[in-house]
């Protein structure tokens, strides 16, 4: 498909925003390459980044360097922690307009973490936007936007409209991690001269902070830490 494809699809379907969540370690690096970057790219550059537990999948299956979006808040509508970090990237539709014809602009139909090597094509991707315009369901955890043949990066470029940062504690009380991470991320954007700022998610309502307080230390650092 190509991005315009795409974008009309989701626009149809009442999407405004898309969304990538992350580490806040791999969210400073993303924000000093200037935009969403594929692992690959962060790895091929230096830079810090967490590691996730489908690695070594996405490089058996050829996405290690595609850049992966959600067309929900996987926090919001599950009331729980994002599995991949507590930081979220939230970018306008409009970015799959600005895309170059170039790009590999699929959606899968089956979360990478659940192929096999046999699994064939047809039952990883949408085959076309025909197909996608019909089978695509908003918030199906298992469709997710995979950009590729775009040198590992999609820029920000007025496109990236706010970045979201859980804290670990409920209400208006502010915890230790969320303040150095709204420092460091915040540092970055400043760095980078991204006209954004952290916002903060303080949940009531929701799991997360069970889920964050069961988590054991070193996991919760492998989040949190800058």
């Amino acid at each position: 498909m190509l991005g315009k494809e795409l974008h009309d699809i989701l626009w149809k379907k009442g999407v405004r925003t898309l969304h990538h969540a992350n580490s806040v370690m791999t969210s400073i690096s993303i924000i000093q390459l200037g935009g969403l970057a594929s692992r690959h790219l962060v790895e091929r550059s230096g830079l810090n980044q967490s590691g996730q537990y489908t690695d070594d999948l996405d490089r058996e299956f050829g996405i290690w360097d595609d850049v992966f979006m959600d067309t929900v808040d996987i926090h919001k509508r599950i009331s729980n922690r994002n599995q991949y970090g507590p930081v979220l990237f939230e970018l306008d539709i409009a970015v799959l307009n600005a895309l170059p014809r170039s790009a590999q602009v699929l959606v899968s139909k089956l979360n990478p973490s659940k192929w096999g090597a046999s699994t064939p094509s047809k039952e990883r991707y949408f085959e076309d936007a025909l197909e996608a315009s019909t089978g695509l369901r908003v918030g199906n955890f298992d469709q997710m936007l995979m950009i590729g043949n775009v040198n590992g990066i999609i820029p920000f470029e007025g496109y990236l409209k706010r970045i979201i940062l859980d804290d670990v504690v409920v209400g208006n009380e502010v915890s230790p991690e969320f303040q150095c991470a709204e420092r460091e991320i915040n540092l970055a954007l400043q760095k980078g001269g991204i006209g954004v700022q952290v916002t903060r998610r303080g949940c009531v309502a929701c799991r997360c902070y069970q889920t964050y307080s069961a988590m054991s230390a070193s996991r919760r650092n492998m989040y949190w830490a800058p």
